[in-house]
């Protein structure tokens, strides 16, 4: 069995929905992340040819990909303009994200869940899916 962005994207939407305790918008928060992210390693894969490695080859596979995506080596404007601005998507969501599985100390509010799923929801439709 598999799933795809759209299920990873639904369970943060449902999350979110029923959610009575923060745990409930942490959780949507990164189901809806990993949607994007998901979504983006795809979208790079599409590409005719990869955007750079960082320096040394840096960083986890996530930093690896937005940098990927935000230093494409794509010659077609409307496509390395597009890269870039998953990368700068995918890496605000990723702050996002961090800060709903790893700083449990900071507060997060069903707002945060909201706008990360709203902007979920947005890179999925921006880039193909059906929301």
């Amino acid at each position: 069995m598999s799933i795809s962005e759209r299920d990873l994207y639904e369970l943060a939407r449902a999350s979110h929905e029923h959610a009575q305790e923060e745990v409930d918008y942490r959780s949507a928060i990164s189901r809806a992340y990993y949607a994007a992210y998901h979504r983006c390693v795809d979208f790079h894969s599409r590409l005719p040819y990869g955007g750079k490695e960082p320096r040394g080859g840096n960083g986890g596979a996530h930093e690896r990909l937005i940098h990927r995506l935000t230093n494409p080596t794509i010659a077609d404007g409307d496509i390395f303009a597009r890269s870039v601005e998953l990368g700068h998507k995918l890496r605000t969501l990723k702050m996002r994200r961090h800060i709903a599985d790893y700083q449990l100390s900071k507060t997060v509010r069903p707002k945060d869940a909201e706008l990360t799923i709203l902007e979920v929801g947005e890179l999925l439709q921006s880039t193909g899916g059906v929301v």
